[in-house]
């Protein structure tokens, strides 16, 4: 069982991150480093099993959030144990809702997704040659739901939107590695897959690749989920434990000097 963080730790890990962010060139001017590290602080100490990955392989995460500006504290954007026990860094659905208003080249005033359920109603309707979407909730029946829409209006009122049955969802579904994400939390999942699509029809404008494919979500699918499944066995039935590797990754020498708690704690 992981342990809870010491105050002496704690002190480390925010010297070790704010040292890698000092060391990170282009952040927005916005980042508040201090604030950042202690909310990444808070995340480790609701969560004390990723300490495990030890600073090297959680500082990248710290600089990724700066880089995307999302808030883990805020739910926008979940750290965990992810698929071939790497450490993952995935955008919720509020982080790629805020990732999108953000990046869009043309300004975009408010981007809304919402699950339909059985009872709602949704009509498509077409004024002049544009599209809109009619949609009414029956607010008394919140059983099963049947899909998902996204909506996104830019500034100057006019709007797009995708619409996602059960199918198209189910289909995403079936490629993530993210499938504890998606038992747990569907509806969001949804809400996340329709964005994604949504934003297909949207100029976006991303500071690098890594923050490009954290949008749409690159780590988070499987070509060939059977194929996959059976690589996996293939390559773990003689290995008892899996390589703790990083999937965003920054430049070790951007961190070069900063003390390593866990080198320290196997010197004692």
């Amino acid at each position: 069982m992981a342990k809870e963080l010491k105050i002496q730790d704690q002190q480390k890990l925010s010297t070790y991150f704010v040292g890698a962010l000092d060391s990170t060139a282009n952040l927005p001017e916005s980042v508040d480093k201090q604030r950042l590290a202690l909310n990444f602080i808070s995340l480790l100490q609701d969560k004390p099993e990723l300490t495990k990955f030890g600073p090297e392989t959680l500082a990248p995460m710290v600089v990724r959030c700066a880089k995307d500006n999302l808030d883990v504290l805020n739910n926008e954007v979940y750290i965990y144990e992810g698929y071939g026990g790497k450490l993952t860094y995935t955008p919720s659905y509020k982080g790629l809702r805020k990732m999108a208003i953000q990046k869009s080249v043309r300004p975009v005033k408010d981007i809304t997704a919402k699950l339909i359920y059985e009872g709602d109603t949704l009509d498509e309707e077409f004024v002049n040659g544009e599209a809109h979407l009619h949609y009414k909730s029956n607010f008394m029946n919140r059983g099963k739901w049947m899909g998902v829409f996204c909506i996104c209006t830019f500034d100057d009122g006019t709007e797009i939107y995708e619409i996602m049955n059960m199918d198209e969802i189910n289909a995403v579904k079936s490629k993530s590695r993210n499938s504890g994400a998606w038992k747990d939390f569907p509806g969001e999942m949804a809400k996340k897959t329709c964005i994604r699509r949504l934003c297909k029809q949207i100029t976006m404008d991303f500071n690098d690749k890594e923050q490009a494919d954290a949008f749409i979500g690159a780590d988070e699918l499987i070509d060939n989920p059977k194929e996959q499944a059976q690589k996996d066995v293939q390559e773990n039935a003689n290995q008892q434990d899996f390589d703790d590797e990083v999937v965003v990754e920054v430049d070790p020498e951007e961190i070069e000097g900063q003390m390593s708690m866990f080198e320290e704690r196997s010197n004692t």
